[in-house]
């Protein structure tokens, strides 16, 4: 069978990096399987790409360089696939990769790997990735870096050497060793699979060690504010400049719905008015999902308070963190002992404010920003006070149709 190997490369127009170059990205190909190189170089907006030639226009210094780099990719990529297809008859684009990259298996282990995914993503962020999705990679990839020292004595192991055991292994240490929870464990071994999976993609291993694995989450309950008791905190002055901002970003997040980083990057130009009414535009930061909608009295006083330049954050909030620990000195001047943290905002919008008052789910999901409704679900809860109110409403109307003419029961004695 023909291998069809084929080079291309392209420009990558819809992710500029942050100086504002355009990435020129390599996609190698072999009888219709494919994956991506990046190739490190970029282009400047006053270069011009040719697609058809797969080159940088003009004879200028900077256009003549990047097309010479481009060439030396070309002819590496195919000497290692010549290489590879020595020992095999059916290589992959991912070992051609590898070999260009000097990525055997005999020298890549899965510590260098992880970092080396680390360090690309790292180059992402701001772009399409997150930074906290970042600290998650790094903290899993320490983890792992200390525990095959501590299990191997040795600084790195093999990556085609990772199997079921391991997985195990490295699951039983997070528990017992560095004393993760349940869920933090989840967390990181499913950053793990996901860098596991990238690995089988490149060629670098064969099986996947998470094959018939299971990953244990234990389904918690999200804590809220009962209407009660956010009636009370609203009431509340607090002593020092910070415990006011906290507060008030906190009744923000309860009001509208957004996450801490959503609140801390929100500015007079996420504020629209329209025919006396306040709304509120913005991207959510975590999915990027529009969000739209208007403004009750109690976040538009507390906009109209801190308004001030359309470009400085409204709030000027300390880390989550600290955000937490100011919240635990606030709610208990309202009665309020158990652990409410700021994303407990969020869920109270959801809750209290949003489902409480017969919003339809559809709605609230929408006003969150979730892709999925399921994700919604997860997020509220339906409060006892919420089902005898929808009760008393229906009772009258279903009680004159079912029951009309019914006699009451009669009280029989019972004798033993």
């Amino acid at each position: 069978m023909k291998n069809c190997f084929r080079i291309t490369f392209y420009l990558k127009q819809n992710s500029p990096l942050s100086d504002g170059t355009c990435p020129i990205m390599c996609r190698i190909s072999i009888a219709g399987e494919k994956c991506v190189l990046a190739t490190h170089l970029s282009l400047k907006k006053k270069l011009k790409w040719v697609v058809s030639k797969q080159q940088v226009a003009g004879r200028s210094d900077e256009a003549c360089r990047i097309n010479k780099l481009l060439d030396k990719v070309r002819y590496g990529l195919y000497e290692a696939y010549i290489d590879v297809l020595k020992g095999s008859e059916n290589p992959s684009p991912q070992a051609v990769r590898s070999r260009f990259l000097g990525e055997t298996r005999e020298q890549m282990g899965l510590v260098a790997f992880f970092r080396h995914h680390n360090n690309e993503f790292k180059r992402m962020v701001g772009i399409s990735r997150s930074e906290n999705t970042l600290h998650k990679y790094q903290y899993v990839c320490n983890h792992l870096a200390a525990f095959i020292e501590k299990q191997k004595a040795t600084p790195d192991i093999p990556i085609y050497n990772i199997g079921y055991d391991f997985i195990c292994d490295f699951h039983r240490y997070l528990l017992k060793e560095v004393g993760c929870s349940t869920n933090t464990v989840w967390i990181y071994m499913t950053a793990l699979k996901r860098i596991l999976h990238i690995a089988i993609g490149q060629g670098l291993l064969s099986t996947n060690p998470f094959s018939g694995y299971h990953l244990p989450f234990r389904q918690q309950h999200r804590n809220f504010l009962m209407r009660e008791e956010l009636q009370r905190l609203t009431k509340l002055h607090p002593d020092t400049p910070i415990q006011r901002i906290v507060l008030d970003a906190f009744l923000f997040g309860c009001f509208t719905g957004l996450s801490y980083s959503d609140i801390k990057r929100f500015t007079m130009d996420n504020v629209i008015f329209s025919n006396g009414q306040m709304s509120i535009t913005i991207h959510r930061t975590k999915t990027l999902t529009p969000v739209e909608m208007p403004l009750l009295s109690l976040p538009s006083s507390i906009v109209q308070n801190y308004g001030c330049s359309s470009s400085v954050p409204l709030f000027k909030l300390p880390s989550n963190y600290y955000c937490n620990r100011v919240l635990r000195q606030l709610l208990p001047m309202v009665g309020i002992t158990r652990r409410i943290t700021f994303h407990s905002a969020r869920h109270t919008f959801a809750t209290t404010i949003a489902l409480s008052n017969g919003i339809p789910l559809e709605v609230v999901s929408a006003m969150l920003g979730h892709r999925s409704i399921k994700t919604t679900q997860i997020y509220a809860r339906v409060q006892q006070s919420t089902i005898h109110q929808v009760l008393q409403r229906v009772s009258g109307e279903i009680n004159t149709y079912y029951c009309e003419g019914l006699q009451p029961p009669q009280r029989r004695e019972i004798r033993i």
